[in-house]
């Protein structure tokens, strides 16, 4: 846990430009040269940097947001899509008072959409198929709902963009609710809270009910 001097210092020395760089560095087949623990371990300190809202915004403007998504497609990695989701939330979750019943600011409404432009849904539900059951990893899933959770909460652009057959397939997320008693309590409630937000699009319950 850093302070949010020591975080802001961090940014304005250019470690997260740096931290990009570095893990998407390609060997001569153009594959990325860094260990996965390596990248992981990167991407943990831009999670941590992003836990500022005051960096959040900008490291948007440094164009985080589309190098995460990017990665997510170069790097399949348990711990390195762990970290990026974790990073994704951070810089994506909305702040609400203690109840829950308003939001603080509108400016993380931006968050959600940058992310959701970034194409990061898809892609989200795409690794959601990839770590489900029979492979499922209970962690890494966690984390993936953890994330969509962050981008859907309350953004009607971003459960316009999930309720698009053409682009993601929700039956994804239907079908890792139908594994029950395979995920652990964690997950289930992710699941719940994520079906519960997404049900308030009148199409969007439509499919659900199918």
């Amino acid at each position: 846990s850093l302070s949010v001097a020591c975080r802001k210092g961090f940014v304005k020395a250019g470690l997260v430009e740096r931290l990009m760089t570095l893990c998407l560095i390609t060997d001569t087949e153009g594959k990325l040269a860094m260990p996965h623990q390596v990248i992981a371990s990167c991407i943990a300190v831009l999670a941590n940097l992003a836990y500022e809202p005051r960096n959040g915004r900008e490291m948007i403007e440094l164009g985080v947001p589309k190098f995460l998504v990017k990665l997510l497609d170069l790097c399949r990695s348990g711990a390195v899509v762990s970290h990026i989701c974790m990073c994704i939330r951070n810089m994506a979750m909305r702040k609400s008072t203690p109840d829950w019943q308003s939001w603080l600011t509108e400016k993380d409404e931006k968050h959600q959409n940058v992310f959701g432009e970034a194409n990061a849904l898809k892609v989200l539900v795409d690794l959601c198929r990839r770590y489900m059951p029979p492979n499922n990893d209970n962690f890494v899933i966690e984390h993936i709902l953890n994330c969509l959770v962050a981008l859907v909460w309350n953004h009607p652009k971003n459960r316009m963009r999930m309720s698009n057959k053409d682009i993601i397939d929700i039956s994804v997320i239907t079908s890792l609710a139908s594994h029950g008693p395979r995920l652990n309590a964690e997950i289930r409630q992710r699941l719940a809270i994520l079906l519960a937000d997404l049900a308030q699009l009148p199409t969007m319950r439509l499919k659900l009910a199918e």
